[in-house]
């Protein structure tokens, strides 16, 4: 059997590339700073190493040879690639009962006999799926890159065989060719396509192509030990893929000429990097090296175990939590590199006639699974389904607002206390602040249920209690957060009475020494029997939308605002607000944008943020005070 010779400088580059990646889905941040907007260029410096070393072993075998045994190299692909694909798909599967909604477990059973037959990139592209977007509604998303190498595969070794054979002094060139050709398609079909372009092999496989050439450049010149000013050159490489690391975002096409900057610092990297090279030496250190030789485990690991992370809401954006998810990653990857992967790869640990037997059972059962939930349309009596709404739709994207029936206390004295007192929208004013009580470290808050016009009443207990059924309840500790709070928030969805009833609002917060805040109405949308315009894509499409197709979505939004309704209210407070002096807080400015004429519609994980007209979700609520807490929208000087 032919070998190459092992690089550990190589398993640096793979430690870069997969923590890019895994940093990149994570949303990490250092210092509050997104480093990592680029981080799935990652995969493009996997693609230039895979080419590398695949085509070395193929080339290599031929020069020796003379001939090519198509057995042994798909059965060193098996060994590296299915039986860990295959553990962490089983890992996941009760999970998924568990989690996933009907329409998304059916997704999922997709994507598993997809990525089985390494089609999931074909997969995910027809069926909408931009990558990129939540976790939790593709687990297996990443394996497309897979799926990309794979297909490569299945049609390279015949390329250079057939070309090596007639075309033998040419090799290089015709390697070269191609790649060019694949890159300019591949800049050009982005713009006509991008999601066609981000997932298939024509315009991918120049990224393969480059690792190609270098492997094939080693074989016919040789590869020196370069020294003196040469030394530099890998330092160069790595600041290339750290730049696209650094400042490519979603909003940068890949794969198009901007990708030839990780590109080409990867094949800088491998082409002038070795180890006796003192930098080279001190990056290609235990920690990253042993990172690079369970990348791979890293990579099949990560994607899900986000998901699962956002599926029981693991995380609220706290670093010390993030490294509890990395750790579990990472855990998970050591123990599977060391069980599983390693072990499967090697002949003497385990026979290739056992090996394929026990695939072939795992995939063969899967196989019957995912089928069978696809046939049983996600077995959706796993939930309840409500009549008035459809399962998918309220769960999966509206998750009500569970989170407002907590009532605190307020009584931090180093703090600014502040009582939010309304309807079902004060609630939600009190779910986006509280929510994101990390961030606005220098308040505390409560909420007191009432309307408007009934509150003074409800101070008094003279009358009202009928609507104040609620409030009564805990008529104690609305008192007493009355009593300690220093700003009064009064926040609802505004009628005459309750506007009436600002100037004995402002006496009774004048009496009692308490700043006066006045909010506007929320933006309210006109909905279609009781679901918004989000909803009906979703019902319709049974996907999310892509990015062409969101920005049409939020212009929507702005076009069925409610202007009619919510204007004449809020000029009447902004007039009582400017003439007494209180501060006015305006509640389109964290969700609409009169420039872009325009509505935020889903957060950054594509969760929805409102549920209905006007009201948000548990994960839009979040979304908006992270938005309030960035855009200074919240004050009270």
């Amino acid at each position: 059997m032919i070998k190459i010779k092992y690089r550990a400088e190589i398993d640096f580059l793979r430690a870069i590339a997969v923590l890019a990646v895994i940093f990149h889905h994570a949303e990490a941040t250092i210092f509050g700073l997104h480093l990592f907007r680029g981080g799935y260029v990652g995969v493009d410096v996997f693609f230039v190493i895979s080419g590398y070393l695949i085509s070395l072993l193929i080339l290599k075998e031929l020069n020796v040879t003379g001939k090519f045994s198509y057995f042994d190299f798909y059965k060193r692909r098996i060994r590296r690639i299915i039986p860990i694909l295959l553990t962490v798909i089983v890992f996941f599967m009760p999970f998924a009962w568990f989690f996933l909604l009907p329409t998304p477990f059916v997704n999922f059973a997709e994507s598993i006999l997809s990525s089985i037959l390494f089609s999931s990139n074909l997969y995910f592209y027809f069926t909408g799926q931009v990558y990129g977007t939540d976790p939790t509604l593709q687990p297996l998303l990443h394996t497309w890159s897979l799926s990309v190498e794979e297909q490569f595969y299945i049609f390279f070794p015949l390329l250079v065989i057939t070309t090596n054979k007639y075309f033998k002094k040419d090799l290089l060139a015709i390697f070269f060719t191609t790649a060019l050709i694949s890159l300019c398609f591949a800049h050009w079909y982005t713009k006509q396509d991008y999601s066609l372009s981000f997932y298939t092999i024509p315009t991918r496989m120049w990224e393969l192509l480059a690792g190609v050439i270098l492997a094939k450049a080693e074989l016919t010149y040789g590869r020196n030990n370069y020294a003196g000013y040469y030394q530099s050159i890998p330092i160069l490489g790595i600041a290339l893929i750290a730049y696209s690391v650094a400042f490519f975002n979603y909003g940068t096409p890949n794969p198009s000429f901007y990708t030839v900057i990780p590109v080409s610092g990867t094949m800088l990297y491998i082409w002038f990097a070795n180890q006796n090279q003192r930098i080279v030496k001190l990056l290609s250190n235990k920690l990253f090296v042993g990172t690079g030789l369970i990348s791979y485990s890293l990579y099949l690991w990560h994607f899900p175990i986000l998901a699962l992370e956002k599926f029981i809401e693991f995380r609220n954006n706290i670093t010390i939590e993030l490294l509890y998810v990395i750790l579990l990653i990472f855990t998970l990857s050591i123990l599977s590199y060391r069980y599983i992967e390693k072990p499967c790869r090697q002949q003497s640990v385990i026979s290739t006639r056992k090996l394929l037997t026990i695939l072939s059972i795992l995939i063969i059962t899967l196989g019957v699974i995912s089928i069978t939930v696809i046939t049983n349309h996600g077995f959706r009596d796993r939930f309840y389904i409500s009549e008035d709404f459809e399962l998918d739709n309220k769960l999966l994207l509206n998750k009500w607002i569970e989170s407002a029936e907590i009532i605190p206390s307020i009584k931090d004295v180093t703090k600014e206390k502040i009582l939010i007192v309304g309807d079902s929208h004060a609630r939600d004013t009190f779910n986006f602040l509280y929510s994101n009580q990390h961030l606005l470290k220098t308040f505390e808050f409560s909420v007191l249920p009432a309307d408007i016009e009934c509150f003074l009443h409800f101070i008094n207990k003279t009358k009202c209690e009928k609507s104040l059924e609620t409030a009564n309840n805990e008529r104690k500790i609305h008192l007493n957060n009355f009593a300690n709070a220093d700003t009064l928030l009064l926040s609802t969805q505004w009628s005459d009475n309750d506007i009436n009833a600002l100037e004995d609002i402002l006496s009774l917060a004048n009496y009692h020494r308490k700043k006066l805040i006045i909010t506007s109405n929320a933006p309210e949308f006109i909905t279609l029997s009781g679901t918004t315009l989000i909803d009906q894509f979703v019902l319709t499409e049974n996907r999310l939308p892509n990015e062409i197709e969101l920005i049409k979505i939020e212009k929507n939004y702005f076009n069925n605002l409610n202007l009619i309704k919510t204007d004449y209210f809020n000029k009447k407070l902004m007039a009582f607000s400017n003439n007494n002096n209180l501060i006015y807080l305006n509640k389109f400015d964290y969700l609409c944008s009169n420039k872009t004429e325009s509505c935020d519609v889903l957060t950054n994980n594509s969760e929805k943020i409102l549920f209905d007209y006007g009201h948000s979700s548990v994960k839009g609520a979040k979304y908006i005070g992270k938005k309030i807490h960035e855009r200074n929208w919240f004050r009270t000087e």
